[in-house]
C-alpha cells in the first residue's frame, strides 16, 4: 500500500469512528432536556412556553384520590386563545394518556382541572405542553380531602359577595380584567344581576359577563349572566335554581375592546 493510500485509509477509519459520536450526541442532549422536574403534592409550579414547547414534572403520589389545578395566563395580557395539553407518562416518559387535561378556552386568564385515582402509590409523571405562543401557566396537584382552595396563580383574590337587593358588591373593572366574589346560596331561586356604568359622560359599549365557578374556581356555567348594550349603563340578570345549599364563585370578566367600566353583582330571591 502506498504512503498515500495508508493517509486516506486512516482518514476514513476515524471518520468512521466518530461518526456515531456526532450522531448520538445530538440525541443525548435532546434527551438530558426532557428530565423531568421534581414537585411535591400541594406545591406549585410556574413555567412560560411558546407554541409546542413542553415541560415535564415528576410528582411521588400516594394511594388516593387527588384534584389537578392548571391556571393559564396570555403573557401579552390580551384576550385570545389558551390552548395545551397535560399528559401522563410512565417515569422513563412512555405516554400513558396523551390529553389526560386539556386546555382550550378564549381569556386573558382562566383555570382548568380535573380529579383522577391513584390506586397504589407510584412516582406520577405529568407533561404540560402548550399550542400557543406566550402563555405563563401554575401546575398544582392536591388531595381532594382536606378540601383546599388553590389561590390563582396569577394573582387573582377573592372577595365575598353578598345577598342584597340594594348593596351589591364591585368596582372599577379595566379591559381583560377579571374579579372573582365567593357567595354560598340556599336553597332555592336566585337572580345574578351584573350593573355596568360607563365612567365617562358618553353612551358607548357596555359589555362584560358573569361565570358561575365551583368553589376550586373550575367554570360550571359560562355568561350566566351577559351585558352587551349601547348606553351610560345597563343591567341584566341570570337565574340560578340552588337544590341545596351550595357555594359557588362569581367571576366578572371585562371582555369589551377597551372601556373602562364601574361594575356591581347583586344576588337577590328570584321573582
Amino acid at each position: 500500500m502506498t504512503p498515500n493510500l495508508k493517509r486516506k485509509w486512516s482518514l476514513l477509519t476515524c471518520a468512521l469512528m466518530l461518526a456515531p459520536m456526532l450522531t448520538l450526541a445530538p440525541m443525548a442532549a435532546r434527551a438530558a432536556g426532557t428530565k423531568p422536574t421534581p414537585l411535591k403534592v400541594g406545591a406549585t409550579a410556574n413555567v412560560t412556553l411558546d407554541e409546542n414547547d413542553s415541560k415535564d414534572y415528576s410528582v411521588p403520589l400516594a394511594k388516593g384520590t387527588y384534584r389537578l389545578v392548571w391556571d393559564s395566563k396570555r403573557t401579552d395580557g390580551e384576550w385570545g386563545n389558551i390552548q395545551g395539553t397535560i399528559s401522563l407518562l410512565k417515569p422513563n416518559g412512555v405516554i400513558i394518556d396523551e390529553s389526560l387535561l386539556r386546555f382550550n378556552e378564549l381569556a386573558a386568564a382562566y383555570r382548568v382541572g380535573r380529579t383522577f385515582t391513584v390506586v397504589k402509590p407510584y412516582t406520577a409523571r405529568f407533561r404540560m405542553k402548550s399550542d400557543k405562543d406566550g402563555i405563563e401557566s401554575w401546575f398544582t396537584i392536591v388531595p381532594i380531602k382536606p378540601v383546599k382552595f388553590v389561590p390563582f396563580g396569577w394573582g387573582a383574590k377573592v372577595t365575598p359577595a353578598r345577598i342584597s337587593s340594594d348593596n351589591g358588591v364591585g368596582g372599577t373593572i379595566e379591559k381583560n380584567e377579571s374579579f372573582y366574589h365567593s357567595i354560598t346560596l340556599p336553597k332555592g331561586k336566585w337572580s345574578i344581576s351584573l350593573g355596568l356604568e360607563q365612567t365617562g359622560d358618553e353612551s358607548s359599549n357596555l359589555q362584560s359577563t358573569v361565570d358561575l365557578l365551583d368553589v376550586h374556581g373550575f367554570a360550571i356555567q359560562q355568561s350566566l349572566v351577559r351585558v352587551n348594550e349601547i348606553d351610560k349603563q345597563a343591567r341584566k340578570e341570570g337565574v340560578l335554581v340552588v337544590t341545596k345549599p351550595t357555594s359557588y364563585l362569581l367571576r366578572v370578566v371585562n371582555d369589551s375592546s377597551g372601556y373602562t367600566y364601574n361594575y356591581d353583582i347583586t344576588i337577590e330571591p328570584a321573582s
